[in-house]
């Protein structure tokens, strides 16, 4: 089945295009507003801009369009409403009504990659049909996953588009080299473009022009050939072709697509594969040569094949799973939703400016839970404003990105859209907030609970379907028992976030799963003053960060609370965690926590299978810890498969975990909702998430990949590396997750990989034993040797197909590249050990099964035992008798004593082993271990709980000292890193000077020699004139044309001499500013990596501290390793938890050993 989504049709008249004028980008320079024509390519591939007075054209990839805007939404530039030339067309539309803006580039992050179009239409009519079709086209689905063969007819289209001459429809030789080879000279590169042209009886002169009606895409396919060679699919096309006809039969194609499908002994004509082949042969042999016509197209030549490879029917992953494929009636705590934390930044947590167009953005992408930190505004009419608390961020009004919201909602997902509120108002300020959120979102607003999903009782979440076009707030809720109070009190009460005397304010998530000796109603007292005390269950993450950098910050002041607030919170209830066992209890599913990545970790380390229960009835979000200054993010994948919904991270860094993010939720429509496998939700599967254990129901599977090649355009620096990664459950990354593939080959244009033999499994990547399919993912990452990134694609192992697939390259927010794409072959088969095996192979293979006599050999087996049985029985009975006439010798034996005969000789007791045996430790089940282990470490915990209080002021003492012990070092390291790169820039600089004064010196000895060269020379003339010449004028007439040559010598001579000096002098100066610029990076990257190693030390003490406070204390010696939480079985997305990795093998008693040296 193909995917439901359509490629992008474009209507005539936006081929045609309209007239409008440019505004210039760089607001730096004089308004200076440019005539255009903007049109659309035919399949929507890029929008057309032409310079009319220049005919110069820039093509702007409608896949990067991540924003259009007109009329309200946008903000005029400055200086555009005085420019009359930019008021064109309708007079009585206002300016903003035909102002057109996009927001354009290789990332959604505010910054000078994201670019800012303005054009002015000629009337509103046109500004909004342009506006909703650049959109609708930029965020078509289809558009953003095209086929590797697609993606080369929109590569061949920007050639046209971008290339050609306006005014002849030529494409010139020289852009064509420089385009292809990347603004780079490369002269094997431009030789082969050349010669490509030249075998295709194209101009190839570097003046040359290429007619834009020769350059067909056609054409240019072959030209896409001749340049990568392909050898591996030449190969491929030569294995399939037995007969060596020169083309693929009907037959072969059809063997081949078995093979695709994984399905070589189908022999039920079910899937049709005959079909599928005749109709792949026809579909790609239209364009074939008509020379080589076969009859009634029952065969396929190499080019049509390698066109069949590239296309979008041989995609890697299967196309449904880029539709709304996924069950959406399920509670929203069976789904992980893509959540973004503080998205008001764009930059750093401490120096980052906030922006509301960050809000647009990453609504755009999908996300469905985004973050709010809202604060009393600092002018006197209580208008609150959203900034990063305890910092310089400047903020933004909390209208504006509410009304940015209400406009971005629901433009590219239609499901429920969370609003995470940081709240730190008085009052009025919330006051106006929730009458804004009642004002502005309308309709869109959750205002009370759905009747069928009360929040009462034991009833499950509501799902994305019962919740479309919804918006949720999390955020304080006042306790039912406190609203009534306050309802029915004349007098004020005060609402107050405290610190217990008896609770560490950074303990805002609590990891313990015994039960808790704090009662459920300690988190809520009355004070004497008839205010209402709420503990710190509704801490915001800012407030956590700076409790746990700062433990002597003090709590946030005062604030009233609104009951107009608390009435809009519904589903996503934020409240203290306590327990599991206590959550558990109260069975409270529209209650959530918060968990920063170190607690959730914590969690994830002592109380698994805990947190995967509690994930399966209500929500957790986990956020970012407070020392990630630089806005970084942490592995995902740490959270997901323990079931953890909300996984928040920074969408202003585009790093690996964010590529991860991007690549997860671009499933599903790119809806913000990924189901989670069912084994997460099923409350019947019981499994501890942390062990490479097979799960029950669960088949697990291996995946083997070969990379063969790499094709690449536009790319001026070798494809070094393939990196291959695997992420899912701790399982299966606890063994080695990476792998890394150097290049064989490179000719500019296609990198080999593999090995060219197709039959060989040398450079082989293997993934054995993945345990739970559903959660597993690969990452594909190409990069040059310096560890620039070239891209990446992110590929889920359940919905990978088997066979041989190109992989179309992605930037780092998830969008195709065009130019880059891996050749690679998998194999996905169902995991077996080496002693099920052979029985696996029967099952598979039944054909070749049935070669062996197998029923001969089983019949005479049955024929065998029936015997033996028979014979066991009558020897017994013999036996008895012969006891028999023994012990009663007088007894007559005869056929009347049958009976007792078969009773003895049947009787039970010759089994002995069913009387015998006896339970011993090898019928111990596994459940009753772990709920002895789970006991023992509920004691453990309450004890732990008792020292916590100064465990934890130890810790941070001790971290407070570290701390000041590390800035000292590294102010130290710092200033003699400093000042020995500055000792050595002045040997630079003296060395420097001493080499001029060396030139100078020496230019003075070379004037020197010359002079005195010439005067010897002058003599010798003079003597020979005297000798030769008698006459004394001619004597006198040569004399003075010797002096005369020999000191124009002497001046060329010195001339040429002092201009050698000066460029030596240059020369000098060039390698004395590379010494300089060289020694400049040499210290920052010293200085980098001096700031790096502290920064690392302190997150290694802070874990170490973790580990030995919260976990070596819990570790119980078993012997039974298939039970006990391995630390060899340890994941290794939890790297960092532990300092050292999983690939060392260390035993547990190795590893604690470490633990306690460390």
């Amino acid at each position: 089945m193909a995917s439901s989504h359509i490629s992008n049709e474009i209507p005539v008249d936006l081929q045609s295009g309209i007239d409008a004028v440019k505004w210039p980008e760089d607001s730096k320079k004089p308004s200076n507003p440019s005539n255009v024509h903007l049109s659309i390519n035919t399949k929507g591939f890029y929008l057309i801009c032409r310079d009319q007075n220049t005919n110069e054209i820039e093509c702007f990839d409608i896949a990067l369009v991540h924003d259009v805007r007109t009329g309200s939404q946008n903000l005029l530039p400055r200086g555009a409403e005085q420019c009359r030339k930019v008021n064109i067309g309708t007079l009585g539309d206002p300016l903003l009504s035909k102002w057109l803006t996009i927001n354009y580039g290789d990332t959604f992050v505010p910054s000078p990659n994201l670019r800012t179009i303005h054009f002015s239409c000629k009337s509103r009519k046109i500004a909004e049909e342009w506006t909703k079709q650049l959109f609708y086209y930029g965020h078509n689905q289809r558009l953003r996953n095209l086929s590797s063969l697609e993606c080369l007819e929109k590569f061949h289209s920007k050639i046209i588009n971008s290339l050609i001459d306006f005014d002849t429809q030529t494409i010139s030789v020289r852009k064509l080299i420089h385009f292809l080879c990347d603004s780079s000279r490369d002269n094997n590169k431009e030789n082969k473009i050349r010669q490509a042209l030249e075998y295709l009886k194209l101009p190839y002169g570097i003046d040359a022009t290429i007619d834009k009606n020769q350059f067909t895409f056609d054409i240019f396919f072959r030209f896409y050939m001749r340049l990568m060679d392909r050898p591996e699919t030449d190969d491929l096309f030569k294995l399939i072709d037995k007969d060596h006809q020169g083309y693929l039969s009907l037959e072969d194609m059809k063997e081949f697509i078995k093979k695709q499908n994984d399905a070589p002994n189908d022999r039920s004509g079910r899937n049709n594969y005959e079909q599928q082949a005749e109709d792949f042969i026809k579909k790609y042999m239209r364009h074939e040569d008509s020379s080589k016509e076969i009859d009634n197209l029952q065969g396929m030549y190499y080019e049509s094949f390698l066109k069949y490879l590239l296309s979008f029917d041989n995609l890697i992953i299967d196309p449904t799973k880029l539709n709304l494929f996924m069950d959406m009636n399920k509670p929203l705590a069976h789904y992980f939703i893509s959540s973004s934390h503080n998205t008001y930044l764009a930059g750093s947590q401490w120096t980052g400016r906030a922006s509301i167009d960050m809000y647009r953005y990453v609504l755009l992408t999908g996300c469905r839970c985004i973050e709010l930190d809202v604060v009393d505004g600092e002018s006197k009419n209580d208008e609150p404003e959203i900034k990063h608390i305890y910092t310089p961020v400047k903020p933004v009004r909390f209208i504006d990105v509410i009304v940015a919201i209400r406009e971005y909602a629901f433009k590219v997902t239609p499901y429920p859209l969370i609003l995470s509120i940081e709240n730190h108002c008085g009052p009025k300020a919330q006051a106006k907030m929730a009458q804004y959120f009642v004002d502005i979102f309308g309709a869109q607003l959750l205002t009370e609970p759905l009747k069928s999903h009360p929040c009462d009782g034991h009833y499950p979440l509501p799902s994305p379907n019962d919740l479309k076009y919804k918006i949720l707030i999390k955020n304080k809720k006042l306790h039912q028992h406190s609203s009534s109070k306050i309802n029915n009190q004349n007098t004020p009460i005060i609402h107050k976030v405290i610190t217990p005397s008896n609770s560490d304010p950074s303990t805002d998530t609590s990891t313990a799963s015994s039960s808790s000796t704090r009662s459920s109603n300690d988190s809520l007292r009355l004070n004497p003053r008839n205010g209402i005390l709420l503990e710190d269950e509704n801490l915001s993450d800012e407030e956590r960060i700076m409790n746990e950098l700062d433990p002597t910050n003090e709590p946030i002041p005062e604030a009233k609370a609104t009951k107009a607030m608390s009435d809009l919170v519904h589903y996503t209830v934020p409240v203290r965690f306590a327990t599991f066992v206590r959550a558990q209890e109260l069975n409270r599913s529209y209650e959530m926590s918060s968990f920063s990545e170190d607690k959730g970790q914590n969690a994830i380390r002592e109380y698994a299978n805990d947190f995967l229960i509690y994930n399966r009835r209500q929500l957790s979000r986990i956020y970012p810890r407070g020392t990630r200054f630089d806005s970084s993010n942490y592995n995902p994948y740490i959270f997901w498969p323990i079931g953890c919904q909300m996984v928040a991270l920074n969408y202003q860094t585009l790093d690996i975990p964010m590529q991860l993010n991007l690549g997860l939720f671009s499933f599903n429509d790119a809806c913000g909702y990924i189901e989670k496998p069912s084994v997460l939700c099923d409350p019947r599967q019981l499994f501890d998430p942390r062990i490479r254990k097979n799960i029950e129901n669960v088949v697990s599977c291996e995946v083997h990949i070969k990379v063969l090649s790499g094709q690449f355009f536009c790319q001026s620096r070798e494809p070094t590396y393939v990196d291959i990664h695997m992420y899912g459950m701790y399982g299966d990354t606890s063994k080695r997750h990476e792998r890394r593939i150097l290049v064989k080959q490179w000719n500019g244009f296609q990198a080999i990989y593999g090995n060219t033999n197709l039959n060989s499994n040398a450079l082989t990547t293997k993934f054995s034993n993945i345990i739970l399919p559903e959660m597993a993912s690969l990452r594909f990452a190409v990069s040059a040797d310096d560890g620039t990134f070239i891209g990446q694609c992110f590929i889920p192992v359940a919905y990978l197909r088997p066979g041989y697939h190109h992989i179309p390259l992605r930037n780092k927010i998830n969008i195709l590249t065009c130019t880059s794409s891996l050749f690679i072959f998998i194999e996905k088969k169902i995991y077996v050990n080496d002693k099920d095996q052979e029985f696996v192979n029967r099952l598979v293979n039944p054909l070749q099964s049935q070669s062996h006599n197998l029923n001969i050999e089983d019949n005479d087996q049955d024929i065998i035992s029936l015997n033996r049985v028979a014979q066991s029985h009558n020897s017994i009975i013999n036996k008895l008798e012969e006891n028999i006439r023994q012990t009663n010798p007088s007894m007559l034996f005869d056929k009347t004593n049958w009976y007792q005969i078969h009773a003895i000789a049947g009787s039970a007791f010759h089994d002995r082993n069913r009387f015998c045996r006896i339970r011993s430790v090898n019928d111990i089940k596994p459940e009753e271990v772990l709920e002895r282990n789970r006991m023992i470490e509920s004691k453990l915990q309450q004890i732990s709980i008792e020292y916590q209080k100064d465990l934890d002021q130890s810790k941070q003492a001790l971290i407070h000292l570290y701390t000041k012990k590390f800035q000292k070092q590294q102010c130290s390291e710092y200033e003699l890193i400093t000042k020995y790169y500055n000792d050595f820039e002045t040997k630079i600089q003296n060395d420097f000077e001493l080499q001029l004064s060396k030139i100078r010196d020496n230019l003075k000895n070379e004037k020197s020699l010359v002079e005195d060269s010439a005067k010897s020379q002058m003599k010798q003339e003079a003597n020979q004139i005297k000798q030769t010449e008698t006459n004394k004028n001619r004597i006198s007439l040569l004399t003075d044309r010797s002096l005369q040559m020999n000191a124009q010598i002497v001046r060329s001579t010195i001339d040429t001499l002092e201009k050698m000096s000066e460029q030596v002098k240059e020369i000098l100066q060039i390698n004395l500013r590379i010494s300089l610029h060289q020694l400049e990076e040499r210290k920052r990257m010293e200085i980098e990596k001096c700031l790096e190693k502290y920064s690392s030390q302190f997150n290694d003490l802070e874990n170490r501290l973790q580990r030995l406070i919260h976990n070596d204390e819990y570790n119980i010696p078993q012997n039974n390793s298939s039970l006990l939480y391995d630390t060899r079985m340890t994941s290794a997305s939890l790297s960092n938890v532990y300092p050292y990795s999983p690939s060392e093998n260390l035993t547990t008693s190795q590893l604690q050993r470490r633990q306690t040296t460390d």
